[in-house]
C-alpha cells in the first residue's frame, strides 16, 4: 500500500476511461497527493458532432474497453467533484480519433472495406508523411477545441474541501 501525501505528481495517461470508478479512483490518487500536488491525466473528449456524425461506429468510443466517455465538462467535474484544481486544459494535436472513425465507417458502410481498413492500420504504425499530412490540420483542430483527446493538469486542492462521493459524470 502506498503511503498518504507521498508523491508530488501522479501521471494517468488514456487510464481514467478505462475504470469502472474513476471518481474512486481520483479520490484514491488524491490521498497520494502531497498538498498542491500534480495530477496529469490524458483522456479522450467526446464531442456531440462526433457521435452525431459517426453514431456508433465513433472510434473515441471504442466499446467495450472505454468504460466511461467524458465531455469536457463530464471530466472537469469529476476532477472538482473530488477534491481537484483544474489548472489547465489543451485539447492534444491529434487527429487519430477522427481517422479511426472514418476508416470504421467506410468499413461498414461501403464496400470501401480496403480503404477502411488502410486507414485503421496507419493509426497503428502511423508513416512519417502521414503524420506530416495531419500536423497542421492537427494544430487547427486543437486550437478549435475539436480533437478528441486532452491533457488535463490539476493540483490536489490546498484546503480540506468536502468531496461529494457517489457522482459518476461521463
Amino acid at each position: 500500500m502506498l503511503d498518504p501525501e507521498s508523491f508530488d505528481l501522479v501521471v494517468a495517461w488514456m487510464v481514467i476511461e478505462h475504470l469502472h470508478d474513476p471518481a474512486a479512483a481520483l479520490r484514491q490518487i488524491r490521498t497520494w497527493l502531497r498538498p498542491g500536488g500534480t495530477l496529469m491525466i490524458s483522456v479522450p473528449i467526446v464531442k456531440r458532432w462526433e457521435v452525431a456524425t459517426f453514431g456508433s461506429v465513433h472510434y473515441i468510443l471504442n466499446e467495450p474497453t472505454h468504460l466511461q466517455h467524458f465531455s469536457r465538462s463530464g471530466i472537469e467535474s469529476v476532477l472538482r467533484d473530488n477534491g481537484f484544481r483544474i489548472d489547465s486544459l489543451r485539447y492534444q494535436e491529434n487527429l487519430y480519433n477522427h481517422i479511426g472513425a472514418i476508416g470504421i465507417w467506410m468499413r461498414h458502410r461501403f464496400s470501401g472495406r480496403r480503404l477502411g481498413a488502410r486507414l485503421l492500420s496507419f493509426l497503428d504504425d502511423p508513416s512519417m508523411w502521414g503524420r506530416l499530412a495531419l500536423a497542421i490540420p492537427a494544430k487547427l483542430m486543437a486550437a478549435l477545441g475539436q480533437t478528441g483527446r486532452a491533457t488535463i493538469v490539476a493540483s490536489k486542492s490546498m484546503t480540506d474541501m468536502p468531496i461529494r462521493k457517489g457522482r459518476r459524470e461521463p
